[in-house]
């Protein structure tokens, strides 16, 4: 059987073609989590303690990591978590800055610098059982603009 020549029609206006046209190409969608937001006036945050951050329906802690030298808690680099600790998802705002400036879970015990690796596991014998990949919070970047956590 032959194929058919016979001419096809053009479309009529408001019709739907019979041959779909392939779609406008997208364009880049914005990625919510892939920018600066302020957090908090750094003035009015306790350098000693841990702070609950939501946003963007995310829960995050926000702390400091500065050492306790004489005494007095010196001002080291405000960190973000996010706020579960790898182990069993305790919230790290709950927890304390201990003096050498790693965050502790008040759960289980276990501290983590300002990396977000895991500093110390207060049960651990052996190097080998302290630090694992998978014992790591998620962090995200952080600065201090003209007095503002970003």
């Amino acid at each position: 059987m032959a194929a058919s020549t016979a001419p096809v029609a053009p479309p009529v206006a408001g019709s739907t073609p019979s041959v779909e046209a392939s779609p406008p190409p997208r364009a880049e969608q914005f990625d919510w989590l892939r920018q600066w937001y302020p957090v908090n006036v750094v003035e009015t945050m306790d350098l000693t303690r841990p702070h609950k951050v939501p946003l963007l329906g995310l829960n995050l802690v926000a702390w400091n990591d500065g050492p306790v030298v004489d005494g007095r808690k010196q001002e080291g680099a405000w960190r973000v978590f996010e706020d579960a600790c790898p182990h069993r998802l305790g919230p790290l705002s709950e927890g304390r800055v201990e003096e050498d400036g790693t965050l502790l879970c008040s759960y289980h015990g276990w501290r983590f610098d300002g990396g977000g690796d895991c500093a110390d596991l207060p049960y651990a014998f052996s190097d080998k059982q302290r630090c694992n990949d998978r014992a790591s919070c998620s962090s995200y970047p952080s600065r201090v603009i003209d007095g503002m956590l970003w």
